[in-house]
């Protein structure tokens, strides 16, 4: 009996929790109950049929745990069984957003040097230099004449034509004048372009010569008489104006003409175009032109031409010089010239202009064209108040000299210090140009470089100045001022305006020798216009 009361339990009991299994929700387990309780109720029944029912169960008889106690509506849950064995890997879910950037990991160890690469195409043509072809130093002229006897006091023969024929305006021309004889025999002197003196005044003497030139010649011009005195000589030193050192007036000599053009000489830096300049027109005869270098020029040439002078002297060049040698205080004195300085930032040009002379004749003053009385026989004679100007600036073509001297102070006008001074050059120096510098210590040109001539010319009583020079193959002399009236820099008293004049007794001098080298041809210039 006991035995079919399990089996109809277990019967049953499997039946409904196989349902369970499958549906797993609270429907069946009430099922299940209400079966448990309806099998206890009839094995109760069974029980008292038999006489059984207060006999406690056998000890091996287990209820159901759905009969042990009372039933309520729902089961109760059974203790938490053993964990299962794990299962089988699902299939791997969507992929995830994209998280945010971490930080940058430290940089690596770096890499063995690879392989070195194909040569890359050649490169675009650069622009071209500012000269084809470099040159050692300064070259040979391109013009040189043989040396040419010229006398001063000689009429129209104290006048010289000289054909160069290049076809074209030389940047660079000199005029060397050398003594036969006396003192200074050997010795060259250079031409400047315009006079500061003339045959009226027989208490003192003139000389050197001036010269000017176009595109295929060179006009020289000699002292000589025209109405007055006969005191100028073509080789003049020394005198009581200069120091009486070698003191020389010969009417004899002999002139050489060189001339380098624009593609031979080394390319300027700075050119400006022409421009216009007068003298005699107040202030406006002085004028300042800016270069803006930044350091001092190794050259400035100031080349000048008349203005509406008519065929006979149409694109004829004077040069300028670096110094005054005669003012406006003279009676009937015909002077003239341009007077130029430079420094590191600018050139400043001085023409004559009236300052505080008595005079009132209108055949007196000054000229910035001046070649007139007593010179050359009045041979193409010229006095204009306009011209054209040009100037050129070189510092970096210009090669370092192959001789200069240490700065040295020079003074005169009695100071206890000779005015006087020779140099002497190494025996391998040939002095194929020479250029005396001159800077002002004091006063409105401070810093600025005047330029030493190879004339001497003065009046006494007359603001006059400068330093003169001349040399030889071995030697080169300097004469300084030695009256009260001059002064080492001079540009004063009939001069620009007297804008930024000045006369000073000392001055800083410098002495630079170059020699020229072969004959070189440069092609072009890339040179920087300024606008004046």
């Amino acid at each position: 009996m006991s035995v079919m009361m399990a089996l109809v339990t277990l019967a049953l009991v499997s039946l409904h929790s196989g349902q369970a299994d499958q549906e797993g929700d609270d429907t069946t387990l009430r099922e299940i109950a209400q079966t448990c309780q309806m099998t206890h109720q009839a094995i109760q029944s069974l029980l008292a049929a038999t006489g059984q029912n207060q006999t406690p169960p056998p000890t091996n008889y287990a209820l159901p745990i759905c009969l042990q106690g009372q039933l309520s509506d729902r089961t109760q849950k059974g203790e938490k069984g053993d964990g299962g064995e794990i299962g089988r890997v699902g299939k791997a879910g969507p992929q995830g957003l994209k998280g945010a950037k971490g930080d940058n990991g430290d940089v690596g160890i770096q890499g063995r040097k690879g392989e070195k690469g194909d040569t890359g195409p050649t490169g675009a043509k650069g622009n071209q230099g500012i000269c084809k072809e470099p040159t050692p130093g300064i070259p040979h002229p391109d013009f040189q004449s043989s040396w040419l006897n010229l006398h001063s006091q000689a009429g129209a023969s104290s006048f010289m034509t000289v054909h160069h024929n290049l076809g074209e305006l030389p940047v660079r021309v000199k005029v060397l004048v050398r003594a036969l004889g006396g003192p200074n025999d050997g010795y060259m002197f250079e031409g400047v372009g315009a006079t500061s003196a003339d045959d009226d005044y027989a208490a003192t003497r003139y000389g050197g010569v001036i010269f000017s030139y176009n595109e295929t010649e060179v006009r020289i011009w000699a002292p000589d008489v025209r109405n007055n005195e006969e005191i100028g000589c073509i080789i003049s030193t020394g005198g009581p104006l200069w120091g009486g050192k070698y003191d020389q007036c010969t009417h004899s000599a002999e002139v050489k003409v060189q001339a380098w053009l624009p593609l031979t000489f080394p390319c300027p830096d700075i050119v400006t175009g022409w421009f216009e300049f007068k003298s005699e027109d107040g202030m406006n005869s002085f004028k300042e032109v800016e270069h803006n270098l930044g350091e001092r020029p190794s050259l400035v040439v100031v080349q000048y031409k008349a203005v509406d002078a008519g065929p006979d002297f149409e694109d004829f060049v004077h040069e300028g010089f670096g110094a005054a040698q005669c003012d406006d205080d003279r009676e009937w004195a015909d002077y003239g010239g341009l007077v130029y300085a430079t420094d590191s930032w600018s050139v400043r040009l001085w023409a004559p202009s009236k300052h505080d002379s008595s005079y009132e004749d209108a055949n007196y003053g000054g000229s910035i064209i001046n070649v007139k009385d007593g010179w050359g026989g009045e041979t193409f004679s010229l006095q204009k108040h306009v011209a054209s100007v040009k100037i050129s600036i070189w510092k970096r073509h210009i090669p370092e000299p192959d001789f200069q001297t240490d700065w040295f102070m020079q003074m005169g006008q009695g100071s206890g210090i000779n005015p006087f001074r020779e140099i002497r050059l190494p025996s391998v120096i040939q002095p194929d140009l020479v250029q005396v510098e001159v800077q002002a210590l004091d006063g409105p040109n401070q810093g600025f470089i005047f330029y030493g001539m190879g004339v001497q010319q003065a009046h006494p009583g007359t603001n006059y100045g400068g330093v003169a020079f001349g040399y030889s193959n071995s030697t080169i002399r300097l004469w300084s001022p030695s009256s009260s009236s001059g002064a080492i820099v001079n540009v004063i008293d009939g001069w620009g305006g007297e804008v930024n004049v000045q006369s000073s007794k000392v001055a800083m001098v410098t002495v630079k020798v170059w020699q020229t080298y072969g004959n070189y041809n440069h092609g072009s210039c890339t040179t920087s216009t300024i606008n004046t």
